[in-house]
């Protein structure tokens, strides 16, 4: 499959297009940086540009959209606690681009976070109460980003192309457990993923494999160890 990684080169999507380029699939990465992807091709343009981003996903039989946390920008990938909307417009963009070519077929596969949208708690009611606490007292930036994920996640839920919303929690850098909890609308899950499950789990939605049961037209989820 041709597969287009928006978010490419960051924490999460750099490991989406290692995992997708090893499974033999043809990866392009839009990137606002020039960063070389060994293996991959590399379309330079900000994801809220309508122009790079038609030009990057023609041709391209499915999208993951690995856009971090971004935020204000001050802080580097955590965002400085000001309103945000660079999730939920560049989601607005790749919509319209599909449409604009006639792509509703193409699979968007989105990374949000938990506490996004209509998402599952994160279980065990202790977790709750820290979690909590630290989105309200030493995570203050995180609401905003939180905030615009939904924006994002109603934007590709209401269009009419195939699309998935994945939802995760911490997403921490250590090896893979390969042991994935997959949560529907109540039902809880855990406070950390692992990046490589995170990654597989994108890619196996895109790309009809593995935990490809658990994508579809308009559906949320969300995942944890």
């Amino acid at each position: 499959m041709r597969v287009l990684v928006i978010g490419g080169t960051g924490f999460t999507g750099s490991r989406v297009v290692a995992l997708a380029l090893a499974d033999g699939h043809e990866v392009t990465v839009l990137t606002r940086r020039h960063r070389s992807v060994p293996g991959a091709s590399i379309v330079m343009g900000d994801p809220r540009d309508g122009t790079a981003v038609g030009e990057a996903v023609r041709d391209h039989d499915a999208v993951v959209f690995c856009l971090g946390v971004g935020g204000g920008g001050r802080t580097g990938g955590r965002g400085d606690g000001g309103p945000t909307t660079v999730s939920s417009e560049a989601m607005r963009v790749l919509v319209q681009a599909l449409a604009a070519q006639g792509r509703p077929a193409t699979r968007v596969v989105a990374m949000s976070n938990v506490g996004a949208g209509d998402g599952p708690p994160v279980s065990g009611w202790m977790r709750r109460v820290v979690l909590q606490r630290l989105v309200l007292v030493v995570l203050p930036w995180l609401r905003p980003i939180i905030d615009d994920k939904t924006r994002m996640e109603r934007i590709i839920l209401d269009a009419p192309i195939w699309a998935t919303v994945v939802r995760f929690p911490n997403i921490v850098d250590r090896p893979a457990r390969e042991v994935v909890r997959i949560g529907w609308g109540r039902r809880a899950v855990r406070s950390s993923i692992t990046v490589q499950d995170a990654a597989a789990l994108l890619l196996a939605c895109a790309t009809g494999s593995g935990w490809s049961g658990t994508a579809g037209v308009g559906r949320a989820l969300s995942a944890s160890n």
